[in-house]
């Protein structure tokens, strides 16, 4: 019988693997992570499963960089306005 664990681990893989590739070329993770749900028939809602550790800081730091999160700037940030 199979570990449930494992199996969930090895469908996180996937989608990051996934998600990895389409970032290669388009090069948004946020875009990407929307793409693998689309092509897997996965619920965006249910997004938050397979984002984790590294790509969930690959995805925050997008999304602060594109002002879609809150970011209280520090003294010693920089902040590079889109053109």
């Amino acid at each position: 019988m199979t570990n449930p664990e494992a199996v969930f681990r090895m469908a996180r893989d996937q989608f990051l693997a996934e998600v990895e590739e389409i970032v290669k070329t388009d090069g948004s993770y946020i875009d990407a992570i929307q793409t693998v749900c689309e092509r897997n028939e996965i619920e965006i809602e249910s997004s938050p499963f397979y984002v984790t550790g590294a790509l969930k800081e690959r995805v925050t730091l997008e999304a602060r960089q594109k002002f879609l999160l809150k970011h209280e700037l520090c003294q010693n940030d920089i902040v590079e306005l889109p053109l």
